[in-house]
């Protein structure tokens, strides 16, 4: 006599319901350390280019000053300003040179978010699904 298997017993909805909001933690958990991640990323990344930036602009203001000292010596003895003249002449092109790469630097970082946007969007969605379906 032949038997016919019987089905496996089918969840309820409570239960899948469950598995759904544990399946939604988990990967909200997931994201949590991705997001994590991507940051820490970022800080590290930054603190060395940071580092960079700061020696090199160390160098390049004393190069700048010396430049600029060697620039009004020689307006003083080439075309015969007095120095105060030639200082103060090196002086605002460095000025104004100084004063446009500072502009320019303002609006660039205001033109970007170093954040991770992505990351921090979808875990957003997560959340606010989980809260709506407890």
């Amino acid at each position: 006599m032949a038997t016919t298997p019987s089905a496996p017993p089918q969840p309820t909805t409570m239960e899948l319901v469950g598995g759904a909001l544990n399946d939604a933690e988990e990967l909200i958990g997931l994201q949590l350390k991705m997001f994590k991640a991507e940051i820490q990323d970022d800080i590290r990344q930054t603190l060395r280019a940071t580092t960079f930036l700061g020696v090199g602009l160390g160098l390049l203001f004393a190069s700048v000053l010396l430049l600029a000292l060697t620039a009004a010596q020689a307006l003083h003895d080439g075309a015969g300003l007095s120095l105060s003249s030639s200082l103060g002449l090196v002086s605002l092109v460095v000025l104004t040179v100084g004063a446009g790469l500072t502009i320019t630097a303002v609006l660039l970082f205001r033109s970007f978010n170093p954040l991770p946007e992505e990351s921090a969007q979808a875990l957003q969605e997560n959340v606010e699904w989980i809260a709506k379906h407890k």
